[in-house]
């Protein structure tokens, strides 16, 4: 009983009770407890078991995506935390927010690449990404512009081919394709007067040969006789139409078996000087023949020896060559010595 020990304030101090005040029950005697010294009834506060000394409670428990309040009426005498979750918005919507418990807000930039090389990738804080179609124009007209998303921008060359021959297809870089008609009189020139020079689209330059007036003048002579000579118009690729006067073969003329040149002056037909004409051919193949058998008449006689025949052949032979027939051999002239040909004249 503590009645008699009322006086001493400190004989129902328990060691193991430090956070409470104790005095005597007078009603019974006994020792109780008074004063909790660790409580203050401030659920914002904790004790660690040592009188009238609180600490403020850590509501977020260590967590930085946590806001905490501490409300001192609140009914949990224990624990008045009230928790929230951080607001990691920074405002910009080019970040993508989010918080980690160890390090706090995270404000990621975001990724505006539409993995399209056709558009240009931008972002605005208020609006975000921002994806603008790309202007692939080179500045060129000679090519043609175009993008590919998985290639970005292209220039492809014009072709300026118009499918016409007659153009010269160029292209200029500030006007575009230049389809310039070709200089017929240059570009389709063949260096001939006798040609027309055109050119015609589908398959280009046409030199088409000139038709010269015709002129028939064999029947001109006065006498209303058919002439020997005849006119056409030919053309030379240089000088152009001309009359060309030849001898007409079908006219009889003395002596046949010559050469004619037609005389333009006399409207006839003369023998061409210094030339082969056809009796010269004959006169040579008749001698050549006579003189092979002259000589087969000499081997003849010469196996018969028959001393006449040999004489005669050999007469007959050395008269041929010698010129002595009527019919001298033209490659022979007694009368000069020496051996003229019709085919080789001596200037000497």
């Amino acid at each position: 009983m503590c009645y008699e020990k009322i006086k001493d304030k400190n004989y129902c101090f328990d060691p193991a009770r430090p956070c409470f005040t104790r005095d005597c029950n007078p009603l019974n005697g006994s020792c109780v407890d008074v004063d909790n010294l660790c409580s203050n009834k401030n659920p914002c506060t904790f004790n660690n078991g040592t009188p009238n000394v609180f600490y403020p409670i850590d509501c977020t428990q260590g967590k930085k995506c946590i806001v905490s309040d501490c409300d001192r009426n609140s009914s949990n005498i224990y624990n008045g935390c009230s928790n929230k979750s951080v607001n990691c918005d920074d405002g910009s919507a080019c970040t993508t927010d989010s918080c980690d418990n160890s390090t706090g807000c995270i404000n990621t930039p975001k990724d505006c690449n539409d993995k399209n090389e056709c558009t240009i990738d931008s972002c605005n804080k208020t609006t975000g990404c921002i994806n603008e179609a790309l202007l692939c124009d080179d500045g060129n007209a000679c090519t043609i512009d175009t993008c590919d998303p998985a290639n970005g921008c292209i220039f492809t060359t014009k072709d300026c081919n118009d499918s016409n021959a007659c153009t010269t297809d160029t292209c200029d870089s500030a006007t575009g394709c230049v389809n310039t008609p070709i200089d017929v009189t240059i570009a389709c020139n063949d260096g001939s007067v006798c040609t027309s020079d055109t050119c015609d689209p589908l398959i280009g330059c046409q030199n088409l040969n000139i038709t010269c007036t015709s002129g028939d003048n064999s029947t001109n002579n006065t006498n209303g006789t058919v002439s020997p000579c005849t006119v056409t118009n030919e053309c030379e690729k240089v000088r152009g139409c001309e009359r060309i006067e030849k001898c007409n073969t079908t006219v009889d003329v003395v002596p046949s078996c010559s050469i004619e040149k037609c005389d333009g002056d006399e409207n006839n037909c003369k023998k061409e000087d210094n030339k082969i004409d056809a009796c010269t051919i004959i006169a040579v193949a008749a001698g050549t023949a006579l003189g092979v058998a002259a000589i087969v008449g000499i081997i003849a006689a010469a196996v018969l020896l028959t001393g006449g025949a040999a004489v005669g052949a050999y007469y007959g032979y050395n008269k041929l060559y010698k010129g002595e027939f009527e019919n001298k051999n033209p490659l022979y002239e007694a009368e000069t010595k020496v051996g003229k040909n019709q085919l080789y004249e001596d200037k000497k």
